[in-house]
């Protein structure tokens, strides 16, 4: 009397199947924060025409874990709203509230610039020029907002443009001539000197002999 049947628990220790005291449920802690989300969404958005291999617009799991490689089966699934097996832009974008991280263009060329702004979901709104001895011409020198700000969809971003420097570097000769080449036409000007000095003396040696 007292004693559990064959197969029954003793009492205070759990049935077959259900966890101890203190034990969570399998996948229980792997369910994934809306923090989480909402860093996933951002990095997948900043690298999603680079991720989609086959371009038809959405990520599959593997795509996505190319770019997070501790991307989760369910981190995945609590993106993909309609359950497909694939996260396009728009599943992302809720994810994230409608906002985006944005991305550092500072030291790309101007086109290239461009390419990672508009793949991510924002616009160029403006475009400036100032010179620069550090920043190559036609290359970014800084943006606006600036890397890392949070950002609604199609936001514009503002650029300043690198001219180059505004007074390129020159030779000592004041020209485009390199070094060489002010050594030759200095020696060509000594040579038409002196030449322009014999036929003068030439001149006043033939006028002092007809004066005689």
């Amino acid at each position: 009397e007292g004693e559990p049947a064959e197969g029954e628990p003793a009492e205070g220790e759990p049935a077959e199947g259900e966890p101890a005291e203190g034990e969570s449920v399998e996948g229980e802690d792997d369910v994934p924060t809306a923090g989480e989300l909402d860093a996933i969404a951002d990095e997948l958005l900043s690298q999603f025409e680079q991720s989609d291999g086959d371009g038809d617009g959405s990520l599959s799991y593997d795509e996505a874990r190319a770019v997070i490689s501790e991307l989760t089966q369910a981190q995945f699934n609590a993106l993909d709203s309609d359950g497909d097996g694939y996260l396009t832009r728009e599943e992302l974008l809720a994810a994230t509230d409608g906002r985006i991280t944005v991305p550092n263009v500072v030291g790309l060329e101007r086109n290239e610039a461009n390419a990672v702004i508009s793949a991510i979901g924002l616009r160029v709104a403006s475009v400036t020029r100032e010179y620069s001895d550090t920043v190559p011409e036609d290359h970014i020198i800084r943006q606006v907002p600036e890397a890392g700000t949070r950002v609604a969809v199609n936001s514009g971003i503002s650029l300043v443009q690198s001219r180059g420097p505004e007074y390129p570097e020159k030779t000592g000769c004041g020209c485009s001539c390199n070094d060489s080449g002010a050594e030759d036409a200095k020696a060509l000007l000594q040579k038409v000197f002196s030449d322009w000095l014999l036929i003068g003396l030439a001149m006043l040696g033939l006028c002092s002999w007809r004066v005689k």
